[in-house]
This record gives C-alpha cells, structure tokens and sequence, in this order.
C-alpha cells in the first residue's frame, strides 16, 4: 500500500461531493478482502467497500490516527466489517463503528497494535474468530447489548485488557475462549443471570445451553489455585466440559481441582499452564483432547483407565514429567502423545493398546525403558524417535509375535542420530518391567524436586529423615550448584550464581546409625527478575540507519538490555514506523518483567520542496513541473485539469490525476507527494502539511 497519511487524527466523513474511486477486486492487495461476487471496490480514503455485499473490506495499512467508518456509501448501507479488513493497520489508534454494523468478521482487526479502545455498538449481532487478535494496546472494550455470537479467539493476545469484562446478556453462542491470553483481565462477567446459555461464577465463565462448559479462566484471576465447581446451581447445571483454550496461559496456576463431573477436557485446555504442578484427572473423565496439557511443572500424572481416547500431542512438551500411569481404556497412542517428554525414564503401556503412533515417544531422552503389551500390532514410524537412551524393552508376547508387529522405519528423529531406538534395544519377551524402586522412607521431603532457587537470592532447605531428625551427613555426590553450601545440620543455603537446571542431582543422607540413602533430586535456579525504564516518548527520524530504544534496568543498572523490534523482531530496525519493542536481558541471570507495552517511533525523514507556479507558452510539447527538493530527493510529481474544489488536504481522494506531464494549453493542479514509505515532504505553505501543491499553466 503506498498511501501516504497525516499522523494525527484522520476522520472519513461521506458527503455527497465526495469523488470515489473504483478499483477491480483483482487490483486490492490486502489478504482477506477479494470479494464474493467477484465484483469491485469501491474507495473513499483508506477504506474500500464491495457495495454488492454492503461490506467493508479493507483499509490502507499505513492509515493512521482514527478512523471513522460511514454508514453508507453512494446510498447502500454498510452492514459488514469484512475479514482483515483492518488487518495489520498498525497505526490506526480509534475506529469509530456506525450503528449500521451488524457483524465483525474473522480477523478484522488483527494486528491492529496501536487500536487503544473499540466500542461495538448496538446493532452488532456477531464477531468472529479472531477478530481483535494481537490488538496490544487495546485497554478498553465495550461490548453492544445486542451481540449474540462471539467466535473462537475473538480477543486473544490484547494483553492491555486490564479488569473485568463484561459480556451482555443478549448472548446466545460464544466460541472457544475468546480472551485467550489476556494476561491481565481478572474477570468474565456476564451482564446479568437471567441469559439461560452463559453464567458467570466468581469471575469464570461457564457456557452451553445448560452452561455445562467451563469457557475462559481469567488468566490474572487472584490466586494459584483453583477448584473447578461441579455444579454452576440449578438442575441439569452440572460442569461436564473443560472447553478448548479455557486456561490457556495461565502461568500462575499452581494446583487445579477437576471434579468428578468432568468427562471431557477439550483441545488446549490447560495449554502453556507453565506453573501447574499439581493436577488429578478424575476417573470420570472419558476424552482428552489433542495439547491439551504443555505444563512443564507437571511432574507425576495417572490417566485413569476411564479415559478412552487422548488427542494428537496432548501432553507434548510436559519437559518435566518424570512418572506417568497409563490406563487401560486406550487403544491407540496418538501422535506425539508425549512428545518431548524428556524426564520419562520408564512408561508402561497398558494391554489393550493397539497402536503406538508416530512421535507418541519423540525426543524422551531420558526414555531407558518400555514396557509393550503383546496387542500392540502397528509401531509407526518416529515413535521413539530420538530415544537415544532407551536400552530396555519389556515386551509381553514372544518373539515370533514381536516379528509380526508393523514396526515402521526411522525410530530415530534426527539424520545425525544413525539410531534405531527399537532395534537398539535389548528386547526382553514374555517380560514385564520391574517394579520402579520407592523413594527411600529414610529421607522425607515434599516434592521430587528441589524448591526452586533465584539467582542472586539467598536459599536455605532443611532435608529430615523419616522420624523428623536432622541427618547426621548431607551431600552433593557428583556437584555441588554455584554458590551453595552443604552444612553438618543437614541445611543446603547459600546464594546461587548459576541459573539453570540441574537434573537429577544426587544427594545422599547418612542417619545416626550410619544408615545412608543417595536419593535425585531437580534442582532449578531461575533468573533474577527485573524491571525495565524506558523513554520512549521521543521519536528518531528516518537517516537509513538502525535506530533503538535507551533501555535502562531499574534494579541493577549495570545489566545490559536490549530489545527485539516489530513482528520481525528485529535488532536493528532502520524503516519508519512504529515497533512494538519485546525488551530482554543479554545475561541469562536476569529475567525482564515487562509491564506495559513499549514502542520505537521511527518517523518519516522531512523533505523540503522549493517551488513557485509556472508558466509556459505551447509548443506541442510536454512541460515538466520544476522544483527543487533537499538532499536530491526524487518525489512523485502529478498532473490534472484545475479546479477550485481540488481536495488539497486528502489529495488520493481525488481521480484524474497522472504522473504524465501536459501538453496541451490549459491550467493545471500539480500534485507532489513523497515516493517512498520513509519520507514526507513539505513547502511551508501551511495548505497541506504533507503535501505539496503547484499550478502549471500552458498558454498561446
């Protein structure tokens, strides 16, 4: 798009001297908006419209400032807000929506970073999937009373929500979680209880025509535990359903009561629940659906044996899953079922299951040994691709059945892996894995791993043998972390220096009687988390080189930041424009706490153009508009027939002009605009800030 717009506010208001321009659909460049019919465009400004469909279909993306949508155009009322219609509009800060709109399509305002507040109005009946997504500045929005279906995602990633929100009781569909990722809402209200499909329940959201499906769990809701109710009130009021996306990003989620109501946990469900650690399916749970866990805090899980299909990848990249019982509802093992399951030493597949899909066991480096029941008929091929450590199968047939399975090729992920996981293996027939030892009763302590450390803070644990007594001996048998210490009375403190994970951590306990129990531990320090201060009111201009943010870390000044700019997250971001900026650390010590969002402003390089009007006597020849423009800058010059009602404030607006000069006697309007996306230029007239208007005239 090369439109070139004021910054500021920029209003589009039909008026009946308005000249359009219609445009082929063939010719509109922005992704979404071809139209049904296969008919035209028609343009006002930065928006275009196929009046066919009385929608809206796209808007300039360097439009900027606010937008006001008319409610009609040459007479047809506007009814639509087409998908992407202001897709990637980065600058756009308001859009005024008209009491004509009746829905919001998919994507319609994605990407919009700069949209601050969105009021829809009364007449919207819809939106749909995804339509404010990725909307970072967007603080504030005011659902019309009207609005009966709200698609899946319909605001995900406006991470500037902050609060309740409130949905009106007109309601009567709501998609998959539509504010997934909202990182600061605490709330989903509903208007009122008298709407029989949704209910709200201490800020939850429950929906379905019995409100049976748990919907969206504020992701800033107070607290780090949360029992799901099993009952919302009334009858038939049961929660049966965990709905796809419904905790999705909730990070501060520690521990999660599911009751014995639930039968179904949908797609996504639990899906970057990085702080979950403790979690019990009940035994009336029946389906888990594809990715519905990546809880890397999740260490021990049961599958009870009523659940009788997992979906693709449901517990992939659970990276600190040490011990899992499989039950003995399932037939098939679906694609990467426990992809990336590093921590897996030992996995039990239970009889009955027919199929072990590829990637079921993907990259579980720490897999040694696997227990296969002889229904198992077909192994795929990457199901234990990357296993490069598994040296122990437990199969329960013979080898003459072992022979038989459809054992498909490459059980190995990676080409610089020569490894055939399976064939690798020593295979033990007619054998069931050996029991998994006990953690040794001499030593207790609460979790299997360590309480997590902070780089740069002070830490102090206690181990206890069984009877509470101090051991008399404690120690680190392989390494001791940077910057802790074993002490005689059975403590470990210190400051920790390193931040990382350190697996399986051996530590042996010796009691007064000269009992001794060597026990592995996790231990994970984390980074320090700091605050950034950033200025980030004054903006650069365009010189062509690579501009940056003064960053400045609040609590340790000498840390050094630094920031990846725009969705191509570049370092170096030369182009005009304005960069949404993800600030971090270059030492891995210190985590960035980013509590607002940050923006580089690099605006457009000002070029001065020198001219005066000018006269020429016909010769039959073209006569070039002269000016003269700072630093040998070539702009866009044009030409058209004069008139006193040439729009000198929005020229686009206007047809009839072309980049050929005249030939012919007449007087004429000249128009020069800058030819890039980088400059602007400018006479100091003060008639256009950003434009520069001439008069031509060629006479006898």
């Amino acid at each position: 798009m090369n439109c070139k717009m004021k910054k500021g506010i920029v209003s589009f208001i039909l008026m009946m001297s308005v000249v359009f321009t219609v445009i082929p659909t063939s010719t509109l460049a922005k992704q979404g908006s071809e139209t049904e019919t296969g008919g035209v465009i028609t343009r006002i400004g930065d928006l275009g419209f196929d009046l066919a469909l009385n929608r809206l279909v796209s808007c300039e993306d360097e439009a900027v400032g606010e937008i006001t949508i008319p409610s009609s155009v040459q007479g047809v009322p506007i009814t639509e807000i087409g998908q992407y219609a202001f897709s990637d509009c980065r600058q756009v800060t308001h859009v005024n929506i008209p009491d004509s709109i009746k829905s919001i399509g998919p994507w319609a305002f994605s990407h919009c970073f700069e949209l601050k507040e969105i009021t829809i109005p009364d007449s919207v009946i819809s939106i749909g999937f995804d339509a404010f997504y990725s909307c970072l500045a967007l603080k504030s929005v005011k659902i019309g009373k009207n609005v009966e279906e709200i698609d899946d995602n319909a605001f995900e990633k406006c991470v500037s929500l902050t609060g309740a929100v409130t949905i009106p009781n007109s309601i009567r569909k709501i998609g998959a979680n539509p504010f997934s990722y909202c990182s600061n809402i605490t709330a989903i209200n509903m208007e009122s209880e008298k709407n029989q499909h949704y209910k709200s329940v201490d800020g939850v959201l429950f929906g379905g025509y019995y409100a049976n499906t748990l919907i969206s769990y504020p992701p800033a809701k107070e607290g780090s535990s949360y029992n799901i109710p099993s009952n919302i009130g009334g009858i038939n009021r049961k929660v049966t359903v965990i709905g796809e996306d419904s905790f999705i990003g909730c990070e501060h989620l520690k521990n999660i009561t599911i009751p014995d109501s639930v039968t179904s946990i949908e797609r996504y469900a639990f899906y970057h629940c990085t702080g979950l650690t403790d979690l019990v399916i009940p035994d009336s749970v029946t389906s888990i659906e594809g990715y519905a866990f990546d809880c890397t805090g999740l260490t021990d899980l049961v599958i009870p044996d009523s659940v009788t299909s997992i979906g693709e990848g449901a517990f992939d990249s659970c990276s600190n899953l040490k011990n899992i019982k499989i039950g003995k509802g399932l037939q098939y093992l679906t694609d990467r079922v426990f992809h990336k399951c590093e921590k897996l030493s030992r996995v039990v597949i239970p009889e009955g299951v027919k199929r072990i899909s590829a990637n079921s066991f993907g990259r579980c480096t720490g897999l040694k040994s696997i227990s296969i029941p002889d229904s198992v008929t077909v192994i795929n091929k990457w199901a234990f691709g990357d296993c490069v450590n598994l040296s122990d199968i437990y199969y329960g047939g013979t080898e003459g059945q072992w022979n038989v399975i459809k054992i498909e090729d490459e059980n190995h992920l990676l080409p610089s892996y020569d490894v055939d996981a399976l064939a690798n293996a020593k295979i033990h027939f007619k054998a069931s894995a050996p029991s998994i030892p006990a953690v040794p009763t001499m030593v207790s302590i609460d979790e299997p791993s360590l309480p997590q450390a902070k780089y740069g803070e002070g830490y102090n644990i206690q181990f206890q043998m069984q009877d509470g007594s101090a051991p008399e001996k404690v120690e680190f048998t392989s390494i001791t972390p940077a910057g802790l210490t074993v002490n005689e009375d059975g403590t470990v403190t210190g400051i920790p220096r390193v931040v990382g994970t350190y697996p399986a951590l051996p530590i042996e306990c010796t009691d007064s009687a000269g009992n001794t129990v060597l026990k592995e531990f996790d231990l994970k320090v984390m980074p320090q988390e700091v605050h950034v201060e950033v200025n980030d009111s004054a903006a650069a201009e365009y010189d062509g080189t690579a501009h940056a943010l003064p960053l400045m870390c609040v609590e340790e000044p000498y840390v050094e930041l630094s920031a990846l700019y725009g969705v191509n997250k570049t370092t170096t971001p030369t182009d005009a424009g304005i960069y949404y900026a993800q600030v971090f650390s270059t030492n891995p010590a210190y985590r960035v706490l980013q509590d607002k969002a940050y923006y580089l402003t690099i605006e457009k390089s000002k070029v001065k153009i020198t001219h005066s009007p000018q006269t020429y006597t016909y010769n039959g020849q073209s006569h070039a508009y002269e000016y003269t423009a700072e630093g040998n800058y070539e702009p866009v010059v044009k030409y058209k027939e004069y008139s006193d009602s040439d729009n000198l404030t929005s020229p686009g607006q206007d047809s009839g002009y072309t980049e050929t000069p005249p030939t012919e006697k007449g007087k004429y309007r000249v128009w020069i605009s800058a030819s890039d996306k980088n400059h602007k230029i400018y006479d100091g007239s003060g008639k256009s800030p950003w434009y520069v208007f001439g008069v031509l005239e060629i006479t006898d």
